[in-house]
């Protein structure tokens, strides 16, 4: 949905709000079989393992499957799941998105947590980031950080933390 296009009018006696959609009825459709045909390609990699090996997996194959970056021709795919699992380019949100789809997929109880991420230089700025549980304990999982600090590696800096860490 776009909003930025959208428009709202209101009166004492009722409110109309128009709404932009970024694809067609036909084209979502299209789009949500190709982004559960790559999350399938994804799960079956999972070779049974516990849940905290599932949790690390999808972790780890976001990490290294995605480039933390905006889509210059469609900037809001960078924001949902078509940037982290069709075209391989996304930002924190994008990747937040990705760890909770294919958690569900997986049954690993997994939400997206929205706040301020503190930077290397001491700044803060927007940020998501996932909240996984695993046997009654709730760990911090940040693909976009592990990411970024990693550069040519797969960190694991900001996995399986506790919310003290």
């Amino acid at each position: 949905m776009d909003f930025s296009k959208g428009s709202l009018i209101h009166s004492r006696e009722k409110c109309v709000i128009n709404v932009n959609y970024y694809h067609t009825g036909e084209e979502l459709e299209v789009i949500k079989q190709k982004i559960r045909k790559a999350a399938s390609n994804i799960i079956r990699g999972i070779q049974g393992g516990t849940p905290e090996e599932t949790a690390l997996y999808l972790h780890d194959r976001l990490v290294r499957r995605c480039s933390y970056e905006t889509l210059s021709e469609r900037p809001q795919d960078a924001h949902n799941l078509i940037g982290p699992l069709l075209d391989y380019r996304c930002v924190c949100e994008g990747y937040a998105k990705a760890y909770k789809y294919l958690s569900d997929f997986v049954e690993l109880p997994c939400i997206v947590v929205c706040g301020e991420g503190i930077h290397p230089d001491g700044s803060t700025a927007g940020h998501a980031w996932n909240l996984i549980r695993v046997k009654k304990n709730n760990y911090h999982v940040d693909v976009t950080f592990d990411l970024l600090i990693g550069q040519k590696y797969c960190s694991r800096a900001y996995y399986g933390l506790s919310t003290k860490e």
